[in-house]
């Protein structure tokens, strides 16, 4: 089962999370989402906008991310906590138990787990040990990587290309275009964004960054909010990127440091590199 506590630290405080304890998404997790027509955001052909950055987005994005504007709460008694305020000086922002990125967790938390609705068996928070969508990119990656390219596949079985094409026509996304699978290196760097996606809050993460020995990348050690005010429309506007804090990570940390009495067994069982 789940503890209470970790049922309410996806919750808004406010809208019965535990205080001091709301974790959000950060700005540069949310940029792995891909728009509706199945490309990343940096591509040039995607339609990403900028200055309207949650329009026109997959619908994993729309299913796991609260944005500003979001319903919050089924019940009008709700008042002003109805609807998201996570602009800047927001209802929902900011402060000792508000949203510190400018985002809430959906996924885990849909409409209902509050205290007008009082619906708390809509929460929603199954981490399994083995997903089929975590097996197939598994199988994508070990083809790839043992084979050389996208295309490659175990004999008897589909390719690499294929195996990720599944997961992304489940979330109602097109095939891979051919850009992406132009070579090892182009589809891995799109595996390990399909990953923080599909398996978002799965608990992967880290282990998966440690593997790739990309744990030390201020890509991913720098953790990232959106500032915006609320516009006409309640589009955002004056959008600006801010870095909330770097991650402590050295190579070191791709591993565990053994018991220093293991080490002494016999000369060849050395440390762990780093320790």
């Amino acid at each position: 089962g789940i503890s209470g506590l970790a049922i309410y630290q996806y919750i808004l405080f406010g809208m019965g999370g535990n205080a001091g304890q709301c974790e959000t998404p950060t700005e540069n997790w949310v940029k792995n989402y891909y728009m509706a027509n199945g490309l990343p955001i940096t591509d040039p052909a995607s339609g990403y906008n900028a200055n309207d950055p949650w329009t026109g987005r997959e619908p994993r994005f729309y299913k796991d991310i609260t944005i500003d504007g979001d319903q919050l709460v089924s019940s009008t008694l709700a008042k002003a906590q109805q609807y998201a305020q996570l602009y800047v000086g927001g209802l929902h922002r900011g402060g000792q138990n508000g949203s510190q990125t400018g985002y809430a967790i959906k996924r885990y938390a849909p409409i209902g787990s509050n205290y007008w609705d009082l619906r708390w068996n809509n929460f929603n928070m199954n981490i399994p040990h083995m997903r089929v969508a975590e097996v197939y990119l598994m199988y994508a990656e070990a083809v790839v990587n043992g084979y050389g390219t996208p295309k490659s596949s175990v004999p008897g079985s589909i390719t690499a290309e294929a195996a990720v094409n599944v997961i992304r026509n489940r979330a109602q996304l097109p095939n891979l275009t051919a850009a992406y699978t132009v070579s090892k290196d182009v589809f891995m760097a799109d595996l390990i964004q399909e990953r923080a996606v599909e398996l978002a809050w799965d608990t992967n993460r880290l282990h998966d960054l440690r593997r790739w020995n990309l744990n030390t990348n201020p890509k991913y050690k720098d953790k990232t909010a959106i500032d915006f005010d609320r516009g006409p429309g309640g589009k955002p506007i004056n959008l600006r990127e801010r870095l909330i804090i770097t991650r402590v990570a050295e190579k070191k940390h791709n591993w565990l440091p053994l018991q220093v009495s293991f080490t002494k067994i016999y000369p060849e069982f050395t440390q762990n590199p780093g320790w």
